[in-house]
């Protein structure tokens, strides 16, 4: 159990919550000998499934899920009880140690510390996109069988990003909503209004990244596309040019009476000629169409 003092700076102290300008960080365990005003209530960590904020009973409560850990906050009177998971809110709040901060600017900290990482993700996930788009037109890429998997993973990854964003934005707006019930000072509220606009432009460039990986996909499966081709008009070519040759050697080979080869000394370097110039044809008249 961790408390920090408003009255006089932002500070830590030692000893029970009073409840007057004091924040309160808990660990889930400790959620049970915590007493709270009447008509305050604390969510537990464990019961968050998305980033949510507003109004309930006497206070403003919200809860945020991370990867590394929920937290849920109620901020009530100039109070703020936060209980989290991980060190997030601790590391916050200490970094916040001797400024001149109320409970409901020790929150927008906090929640505008959540923003940083996702905008370093985004920018992981466009380098990693680059990547992919240099791959992809890559003959290692067109024989393996593993850029689609590592293409769909980080379109996942994208797409996780752009969600928790929308969550965001949308606890931020809720936030900014509460602000004048629950009469937070005008410049938290400009804060929470720019975390909400910071929110907003990463959820757009998450998904800005989605549709350039869709992009990338639609490269490579053109370059796919165009191998195929290739190998296919290699194909047709070698069959038109020696199914001729096939109808002939089977037409010349076969036993009938007066075969030439029999009776005639030139008849197989005749044939063998027939099919050089049968194939040089062929060869010309397809270079000519510029199938090869």
């Amino acid at each position: 159990m961790l408390l920090y003092g408003t009255q006089g700076g932002f500070a830590r102290r030692e000893g029970a919550p009073t409840w007057r300008g004091e924040i309160g960080l808990f660990a889930p365990a400790e959620m049970e000998a915590v007493r709270l005003p009447m008509g305050v209530r604390l969510p537990l960590p464990a019961q968050a499934r998305y980033c949510r904020a507003g109004a309930e009973g006497a206070a403003l409560t919200g809860a945020v899920k991370r990867g590394a850990g929920n937290f849920t906050f109620a901020l009530w009177e100039g109070n703020l009880a936060v209980c989290d998971e991980g060190d997030f809110v601790k590391g916050v709040l200490d970094s916040l140690v001797g400024r001149a901060l109320t409970a409901g600017e020790a929150l927008c900290a906090v929640l505008a510390a959540l923003l940083p990482p996702e905008n370093e993700a985004v920018e992981a996930l466009e380098a990693r996109a680059e990547q992919l788009e240099t791959e992809a037109l890559t003959e290692a890429a067109l024989t393996s069988n593993r850029f689609g998997g590592k293409l769909l993973g980080v379109r996942k990854q994208a797409s996780a990003l752009a969600r928790y964003c929308a969550q965001l934005e949308d606890m931020f707006e809720c936030l900014g909503d509460a602000a004048q019930e629950f009469d937070l000072a005008p410049a938290e509220a400009r804060s929470l209004a720019l975390s909400g606009e910071r929110a907003r432009r990463l959820r757009e460039d998450a998904l800005g990244l989605r549709e350039y990986l869709l992009q990338i996909r639609e490269l490579y499966q053109a370059q796919i596309g165009i191998r195929q081709n290739e190998i296919m008009k290699f194909l047709t070519v070698v069959t038109t040019i020696f199914l001729p040759l096939t109808l002939l050697a089977g037409w010349y080979g076969m036993n009938f009476t007066g075969m030439p080869e029999l009776s005639w000394p030139w008849g197989y370097p005749l044939i063998i000629l027939v099919s050089l110039v049968i194939v040089a044809l062929c060869v010309w008249y397809f270079r000519r169409k510029r199938f090869l």
